[in-house]
Formats: structure tokens, sequence, C-alpha cells
């Protein structure tokens, strides 16, 4: 579909001083990890979500911190994970990096020190032959290449299943749809896959849902009303209470019900369309390794930290203006475009792109007219993430620039 859309493209005012050609050859890499090493794995998502325009979709994921209490080589990997509420199969070839930064001693800023640059199959993997003692963040990232904003006219369509039923008295009960939604949603969240919710990880659940974090004083609430299992965790069978408890409220519409799902990424037919599952595997020769899933963090958080990376790994490219350069970096996931402004005044970088093989773009590309992103003086902005969906087959995009 992204090829024939990008392919009809009409190119016929393109200027051919500002062409730019970007190939990513097939790779048929094989992840070699050491036997020896222990693995730990974590579950995690991305999702999609947008209030007014699809075009400003916002992108969020999760971050998870860990200590290394000595120098160790270490292997992270990251692979979408696809089930019976994902209508769309392409989700499998999504498009990830891995980004690792250091935590700074006493303070939350952090430092990027890696990006992910090669694939195994549908897995991205970092692989460090030395990682330094100290204190991290990893953070898988996606760029909107394959997980995309659903349309508006979708996003207001009239719900097609219903999440509670009204039985005999006026009450109402939990619908099998619903109750089958809540126990994915409950395997998501249950990150590490020890059948229990933690405060944590209710709590990310929490935050996604109603925007607002757990405190002691509902915690203690559930406490009253359900019980907690082991270690103060929630069951599954206490989480779907605490949800009945909410359909029986005569006072929670159907709609607040759907609010709910749709945050997760579920559209009115009960697909997930504006959200992935991801598994994270760390392996590194530590037995005491423990990862935590700290907060949700947005792609525009650390946008300009990314792009200072990559700017300074990225290859020149020369326009016809001269206060205007590009960058383009590029690896086995696909490639990444950065126009930086060095003039005086806002400009208007006009894209056209001419021919796609084999690749996904985060570009609102019209069928008709050139793509216009405004670039604002003494600033660096993102063109494109072009990602390439088979890695074993060769990506190609060919596109032209002007500077307005």
């Amino acid at each position: 579909d992204f090829e024939r859309r990008l392919s009809r493209l009409d190119s016929s005012k393109s200027n051919d001083n500002n062409a730019v050609h970007i190939i990513i050859d097939p790779s048929s890499k094989k992840l070699s990890i050491d036997p020896k090493t222990r693995s730990l794995q974590m579950k995690g998502a991305f999702f999609c979500e947008y209030f007014d325009s699809p075009v400003d979709a916002l992108y969020f994921s999760i971050g998870y911190s860990f200590d290394i209490k000595k120098d160790a080589p270490i292997w992270i990997t990251v692979e979408p994970m696809i089930s019976r509420y994902h209508a769309d199969l392409s989700f499998k070839n999504m498009d990830i990096r891995i980004l690792l930064f250091e935590k700074r001693p006493h303070s939350t800023e952090r430092r990027l020190l890696h990006m992910s640059s090669e694939r195994s199959g549908y897995k991205s993997y970092l692989h460090l032959n030395a990682l330094a003692k100290g204190s991290y963040e990893v953070i898988p990232v996606t760029f909107g290449g394959v997980l995309r904003a659903r349309s508006k006219e979708v996003n207001e369509r009239a719900p097609i299943k219903r999440l509670r039923e009204n039985r005999k008295g006026n009450n109402f009960v939990m619908s099998k749809d619903y109750r089958d939604a809540l126990e994915y949603v409950f395997d998501l969240f249950d990150f590490d896959d020890n059948k229990q919710l933690d405060r944590n990880e209710y709590n990310l659940w929490t935050i996604r849902t109603t925007e607002e974090e757990i405190t002691d004083e509902d915690w203690s609430s559930i406490r009253q009303h359900v019980g907690l299992d082991v270690d103060e965790n929630v069951s599954k069978e206490k989480f779907l209470k605490l949800n009945d408890l909410e359909v029986q409220d005569p006072y929670t519409s159907e709609q607040e019900l759907w609010n709910g799902l749709k945050s997760l990424g579920f559209n009115y037919a009960l697909e997930l369309d504006m959200m992935c599952v991801f598994n994270l595997t760390v392996h590194i020769n530590q037995p005491d390794l423990h990862l935590k899933p700290t907060s949700y963090v947005e792609l525009a958080e650390i946008k300009t930290v990314l792009m200072n990376f990559l700017e300074n790994k990225g290859q020149k490219i020369k326009l016809n203006n001269s206060s205007v350069q590009c960058f383009n970096y590029k690896d086995d996931c696909g490639s990444i475009l950065l126009a930086e402004n060095k003039s005086a005044s806002n400009v208007r970088l006009s894209i056209q792109v001419k021919d796609s093989k084999n690749v996904a773009l985060n570009l609102p590309i019209d069928a008709h007219k050139p793509h216009v992103i405004n670039v604002r003086h003494d600033s660096t902005q993102v063109i494109w993430f072009a990602h390439q969906l088979e890695s074993q087959r060769k990506m190609e995009l060919d596109a032209s620039f002007q500077v307005k």
C-alpha cells in the first residue's frame, strides 16, 4: 500500500539539484548471543494518540531502568508482538529502535549513549561488547512508519460492539467482548508476566486510561473494596472485579468505558490499530539484574537529544540553498532525514517523493502535491523516518527537495 501510494506522485516540478536517492541493502543478519548470559524479559507497548488531527499524532513508549554492578557485554532485543486484536499484520514489521541512556547520579537528566541500528528478522537489537558499571534506562521507540493514527472518520464512527449489557432490574453487567478485552489488557500491563499487577504496573495502566496517577488513598480504596493479593498486588480476578464495579455504576456511561479502551489503542470495532505490544529482553552475565518499567516517554520529549545524536552520525546532503542543509542517517532499519536551517528566517521545505520500494514513511504524503514542512530559523527538524519494511528486501526511496 505504501509503495503504490507513493509511486504515483507527480515529480514533474522536482529540482534535480536537490534529488535524494536512499538505498538500504537487504540484511540477513542472525543474532548471536553468548549462551552463558542471563536473560530477563519484560513486556511493553507503543501507543499512538491524537486530539484534533491525525497529523499531530503523539507516540508513547515505556522506559525501563536497570543497574550494572560491573562492566559486562550486553544484548538488548525488542520484538513486536501481534494479537488477535491486531487486524493489521504489518505491525510485525514495526519500525523500532532501542535507545540506551545513562542516568546521571542525583539528577533526572539522562544522556543518550547508543541507538540500535541492526535487525534480525522482526527483532531490533543493540549489542555492546562492554557496558560500564552504572545506572541506565532503555527506551524502545517507534517513529510512525507503521503505527499510524487512525483517520478522523474512523475515529468518530459509532461503536459496533457493546461493552455492557442491561439485565433485569436495570442492572448493568460486563459484556463478554469487554471482559475478553480487559483480560488482554491485564496481560499486557503484567509486564513481568507474574500474573499480578504491582502498584507500579497498575499505575501505568491508570495513567493511560485516566491520565492520573494512583494515590495512596486510591490504593487503600482498592484494598478496601476488592482486597489485594500476594505482596499487595492486584490479580486478574480483582482487576476484572474493579472494572465490573465501574460497569455496574449507573452513573458510568458506555462512552466513558469506550474512552478507556480507546486510550489503549482500541477502535470501536475492538481492534488494536493504535497500539503495538513488544517484548524487551536484556541478556547480560549478571545474576541479580532487575528491570523496572518506570514511566511513559513521549517521542517529542527526546526528539532534541535524538536529533543531536543523529546529526553527528548522519551524512551531509547539500541543497541549492546554502543556509539549509540535510543530514541523512541510515542503518539496517531505514533512513532518518534531518534538515538544519541556519538562516535568520523560517523556511518551507517542499518534499516530493518520486518512487519507493519496501518502505513505510511517517510523512502524510499527498498523492497530488508535495508535502511541505516548516523549518524554523536556527533549528533542526526531522523531515522523515523511512522504515525498511522487510529486512531481506532492498529498500529504495527517491525524493526531491525545494527550499521556499
